[in-house]
């Protein structure tokens, strides 16, 4: 998929997540979908077109996604990077291998953000929120990563079918 479609259908995902979480009343809640784009993009791009995506997806992440502004995005840049550099050693193929991932990934997100506010905001109360949110967070990305996850790869397919060879460097 070009990179502009997959912005497009990303942002999609992220207002969808939105409007159905405020529709329900549950506005708080956050079904990690930010992360699970995060995974999909680290997994099934290169590094330079993922990147550009990520980059352009990172200021309407902040506006809808309930989290402190500006470490959201360092996060979830610094899971691109990690997973970026293990891609090799991650099945790409989505399942229930990349549902646990995504509980990790949210660990390590939370961990991320929760050394950035000590660092740079250490009196804050958004530090006892995010670890109390970290749980709910995690299940919530196992919860969603998976049908997106497959979504996304069908729509991949969908529209360049040679898109896995071209990953695996084949074409």
């Amino acid at each position: 998929m070009p990179s502009w479609l997959t912005w497009l259908v990303a942002m999609g995902v992220l207002v969808l997540e939105s409007a159905l979480l405020a529709a329900f009343g549950v506005d708080g809640w956050a079904l990690q979908t930010a992360v699970a784009l995060t995974i999909f993009l680290a997994l099934r791009r290169d590094f330079v077109g993922g990147a550009f995506v990520l980059a352009g997806l990172l200021i309407p992440i902040e506006w809808l996604v309930v989290g402190p502004p500006g470490y959201y995005s360092l996060s979830l840049v610094f899971v691109f990077f990690a997973l970026q550099l293990a891609r090799g050693n991650i099945q790409s193929d989505w399942g229930f291998s990349q549902a646990v991932l995504a509980m990790v990934t949210v660990v390590i997100q939370t961990a991320v953000m929760a050394v950035a506010l000590l660092v740079f905001e250490p009196n804050t109360v958004l530090l006892e929120s995010l670890l109390w949110g970290t749980l709910p967070g995690a299940l919530g990305a196992a919860l969603v990563v998976w049908p997106l996850g497959a979504l996304l790869t069908r729509l991949d397919r969908a529209v360049d079918p040679h898109s896995d060879r071209k990953r695996r460097g084949l074409l």
